[in-house]
């Protein structure tokens, strides 16, 4: 396990004890099948929620550290000050955002489950450096109209993909006229792929 993911663990036995073991049991099982079938279904209730943070948030985590990772290496002299984060779930890519880079001081995630925005607020108190500095609002991510201002930096870790064509559309618009760098993280499977070539090509075009 990364040294970082090693940090998750608190977080995910404590919000963990909040449900039965069963139940998280069964909640795993059935956000797998979600997850494997040829679309994406909506979590729902707590314990699939909570099921989702201890099976599936180590491994994006990984995957979007990964990203930017890269991302500090091909622009190493990018320092952003604030990241922007759709479809934030519970919050996994603005951790991931500020270990990355130390110097943003002001993070936003936009989530439409009311249960992911509880979530991530448990996380964000749980690591001092995001206490008071992370931030998480309830929004229609197929809308792009509910947020203020510009960011440094916008991450989406595999949402795009759950959204339809139009509005991936309204968020590059967002990114192009609001962010100075936007990281995209999908699963690697074919969707995965083509969701990130067509905004690849998208973005290029403009």
């Amino acid at each position: 396990m990364h040294t970082y993911s090693r940090l998750l663990v608190p977080f995910i036995t404590s919000i963990a004890r909040e449900c039965d073991v069963r139940a998280l049991d069964a909640a795993a099982l059935r956000i797998h099948q979600k997850y494997t079938g040829s679309s994406v279904r909506p979590l729902e209730g707590m314990a699939e929620h909570v099921a989702y943070v201890a099976c599936r948030m180590p491994a994006t985590f990984a995957a979007t550290l990964q990203a930017l990772n890269h991302l500090k290496q091909v622009i190493p002299t990018f320092a952003p000050a604030s990241v922007l984060d759709i479809g934030t779930g519970p919050g996994t890519a603005l951790y991931s955002s500020m270990l990355t880079f130390p110097t943003i001081g002001r993070g936003l995630g936009v989530e439409r489950s009311a249960e992911f925005c509880a979530l991530s607020e448990q996380l964000f108190a749980s690591i001092p450096s995001m206490a008071s500095s992370c931030s998480v609002i309830r929004g229609d991510l197929e809308r792009a109209g509910n947020v203020e201002g510009s960011f440094d930096l916008m991450t989406s870790a595999y949402v795009l993909g759950e959204l339809s064509e139009k509005s991936q559309d309204r968020w590059l618009a967002f990114a192009k006229e609001r962010s100075k760098v936007l990281v995209l993280v999908e699963p690697g499977t074919p969707a995965g792929w083509q969701c990130l070539m067509r905004c690849r090509d998208i973005l290029l075009s403009q």
